[in-house]
């Protein structure tokens, strides 16, 4: 009987041991979840732009549609492409361009490219009239007779 109670203590410990590697082996992939579940939320972070509202990707559009988009013409978006990632498409010397829609809207949003408010020039303050004398036409289409003609 001493014998069976020593084997018992051995097994005992053995599945204690058993237990907190178990335990260990848990809560590492506990912590492996936790951190890939924050590297893909800041995946989707980054790629949210491109995306668009959680929906599915918006195709490219080209230069005309950016122009629309943006209120500017068509030469605006070529010298801006660079910054409303244009993508080229095709090869050779002057590549079609198309532009992520969520990219262009992006860069608009930035008021990145609005002209600063001037103040109004001086010739355009109104010039005030002289009160008083009266073409005679406005004084016939008033009713009133010309002073000369009394």
């Amino acid at each position: 009987m001493a014998r069976g109670a020593e084997q018992s203590g051995q097994s005992d410990a053995r599945v204690r041991a058993d237990r907190e590697r178990f335990e260990q082996a848990l809560a590492e992939a506990e912590l492996i979840d936790r951190v890939a579940d924050l590297v893909a939320d800041r995946v989707v972070e980054r790629l949210a732009p491109y995306l668009g509202a959680g929906g599915p990707p918006e195709g490219l559009v080209d230069a005309s549609e950016v122009a629309r988009m943006a209120g500017r013409t068509r030469r605006w978006v070529y010298e801006h492409a660079g910054h409303l990632g244009a993508v080229p498409l095709g090869g050779g010397e002057r590549p079609q361009l198309g532009f992520h829609p969520a990219r262009v809207r992006e860069y608009l949003g930035r008021d990145v490219d609005k002209p600063e408010p001037r103040p109004a020039p001086q010739y355009a303050t109104p010039r005030r009239r002289k009160a008083g004398a009266l073409s005679p036409t406005a004084l016939e289409l008033a009713g009133e007779a010309p002073p000369d003609l009394l």
